[in-house]
């Protein structure tokens, strides 16, 4: 029999203790610089703490954004993390793609996390990360602006384990 030891974040030991870690990382307030908010509906409170403010989306008002998105820079070191966790995971680094997140603020949830290209961006160094209402129907295959954010206080760090199956959130309508 083969004991397994799971620990979100942290990957999987397998009975002699040889880990099978996730394709995962972590975020901490030294990885990124220039914090704020996309579209405008919340606010960077500082020191790594978020206050997303989002009303789901108007559906007879196409021109309603829902997707509140926290917007920063990584570090050159979060960069290469983010590039070497969506190229172990076989991703398209032109998306963005659901992570399940563990925050210190004490949610636990899904996240939408796209950076340069995956984030509309020509800075590679650019990073979007929103919150998703799976609640919403038909969050894994709709327009990145349909999908309403869970609203609250979000504060890193933040654990990010991959989402299986693989979720591509169509990163064309993140601006």
């Amino acid at each position: 029999m083969v004991a397994y030891n799971i620990q979100f974040g942290k990957g999987i030991a397998v009975g002699s203790g040889v880990a099978l870690n996730p394709p995962g990382f972590s975020i901490f307030l030294s990885d990124i610089s220039s914090p704020g908010i996309f579209n405008r509906l919340g606010v960077y409170q500082g020191s790594g703490h978020w206050q997303v403010q989002n009303p789901p989306p108007d559906p007879g008002n196409p021109h309603t954004v829902a997707g509140d998105a926290m917007i920063f820079t990584a570090s050159s070191s979060l960069l290469t993390t983010i590039n070497r966790a969506w190229s172990r995971l076989g991703l398209d680094p032109n998306q963005s793609y659901a992570w399940l997140a563990q925050w210190a603020s004490g949610q636990n949830g899904v996240v939408r996390i796209g950076f340069g290209g995956g984030a509309g961006s020509s800075d590679p160094h650019v990073v979007f990360m929103v919150p998703i209402d799976i609640t919403y129907p038909n969050w894994q295959t709709s327009n990145a602006f349909d999908i309403p954010s869970v609203s609250g206080t979000f504060s890193l760090p933040v654990t990010l384990s991959a989402f299986s199956p693989a979720t591509a959130i169509d990163s064309n309508n993140w601006c």
